[in-house]
């Protein structure tokens, strides 16, 4: 019998009914109410039950087929799982939302419940989110931000698409997406899938530095645990938010030091160098970890107050801290790298400007936007220095398949450069 097998795996684990229900992260009563009454579970808390217990043999629990436990290499596939690219894990979780709906309406047999609407609505509200991740990432799917794109089109845009980012442009676009699918499985009532994927994914946030995302989260955990008393829980998540929100609150001081060292700089009024140092040390002083834009703006206030060789060491030093993080954040290696070219070619240091592009070029994979961008920019340091590579560049790049798709303003940019180049491989002969 189902309830005994239940119970007997339970004692196993030296816990009482409540106990379990808090391990699994299933609604509290449900596990007592299914052996007092000897019932079955429903998939979902099924799905909740094997997650959290990997080695448990669910076929034995529902046919007593087989042994209490399965040997370690057995995992069990659940429809629930996150894939591993964006495609995948939209349609997971539309066939997950299409079970939980099928459980929630068909078992309990009420009238006046269209399943397929249902079903249909989430869609549309999956379709939505992923119409938004495009509108906001426009770079990231290399799209024109001016098209128009509809819900379908950007579907199909997101199944066609292999994400051109590093491995941390590639995890924050993910992270981006289970969080506004969580939103519309809260929107839409299906609270239990919500809160599962919020308790995975608040980890992932925390560790890629997504400290908005997380402390949303943390909110909508606190809210769920409060309401079924599991008091542990609701001070567990109110730790963590208050801590997020002290990291977050820390970035932003730092954000408006940063705007009104730049509004003294760009209005030539003295700027407070010691006061504004002062003020950021205090702030990195209350941080509990480190911060990735807490330190953008602090070396954002140094540039604006230093010249010459100091200026060039700090850019350097900016590049050093954030290659050395824990994770290889590219966008800020690729600013600073981008300011120290710039700083370069303005001293009229050519070569060591040279060196640079050409490394900042090969960080994005071709075809991408930033690739084209920083490839023109090595093409014209090329034609500063005379050199006949110039033109090897610009074959590279206009032979390129995406080359088709660049605006005719940039196309007509790249056809100077090339006309450029080839007059410098002329005159070099």
């Amino acid at each position: 019998m189902f309830s005994k097998r239940l119970f007997q795996f339970i004692e196993y684990q030296r816990l009482n009914a409540s106990a379990f229900e808090r391990e699994c992260l299933v609604t509290h009563g449900v596990v007592s109410k299914s052996i007092q009454n000897k019932t079955v579970l429903s998939g979902t808390n099924l799905i909740k039950i094997a997650k959290r217990y990997p080695e448990f043999n669910i076929d034995w629990l529902l046919t007593g087929d087989g042994k209490m436990l399965k040997n370690e290499n057995e995992k069990l596939e659940t429809k629930l799982k996150s894939a591993n690219n964006e495609v995948a894990y939209w349609k997971d979780l539309v066939d997950t939302l299409k079970l939980t709906v099928k459980e929630k309406y068909s078992v309990k047999n009420k009238k006046d419940v269209n399943e397929n609407d249902i079903v249909n609505e989430v869609e549309i509200e999956l379709q939505k989110g992923i119409l938004k991740v495009i509108q906001s990432n426009p770079v990231l799917f290399n799209v024109s931000t001016n098209k128009k794109y509809s819900e379908i089109e950007a579907i199909r845009l997101v199944a066609s698409h292999v994400c051109n980012g590093d491995k941390v442009q590639i995890e924050n676009f993910e992270i981006r997406q289970s969080y506004i699918a969580i939103c519309n499985l809260i929107s839409l009532g299906f609270r239990e899938s919500a809160i599962e994927q919020a308790t995975e994914l608040i980890s992932r946030a925390e560790w890629f530095q997504q400290y908005k995302i997380a402390q949303d989260l943390c909110d909508k955990l606190i809210t769920h645990h409060y309401q079924y008393g599991i008091m542990e829980s609701v001070t567990k998540y109110k730790t963590l938010y208050d801590r997020f929100a002290l990291i977050l609150s820390c970035e932003h001081e730092s954000k408006l030091l940063y705007g009104q060292a730049i509004y003294n700089y760009k209005h030539i009024v003295p700027i407070d160098v010691k006061t504004i140092m002062g003020l950021l040390e205090a702030i990195k002083s209350k941080l509990p970890v480190d911060s990735l834009w807490y330190h953008y703006y602090y070396y954002q206030c140094k540039t604006l107050m230093y010249t010459g060789k100091d200026l060039e060491n700090l850019y350097v030093e900016a590049i050093d801290y954030f290659e050395n993080l824990y994770f290889n954040h590219t966008n800020f290696i690729s600013y600073f790298t981008d300011c120290l070219i710039r700083h370069y070619l303005e001293n009229n240091k050519l070569e060591k400007a040279l060196l640079l592009v050409q490394k900042q070029t090969e960080l994005f994979e071709p075809g991408t936007i930033r690739w084209f961008r920083n490839s023109l920019s090595y093409v014209n340091i090329l034609l500063k220095t005379n050199n006949p590579k110039s033109e090897e560049v610009c074959k590279t790049v206009i032979d390129h398949p995406k080359f088709k798709e660049l605006p005719d303003d940039r196309k007509v940019e790249w056809e100077i450069a090339r006309k450029a180049s080839i007059n410098v491989r002329k005159n070099s002969k």
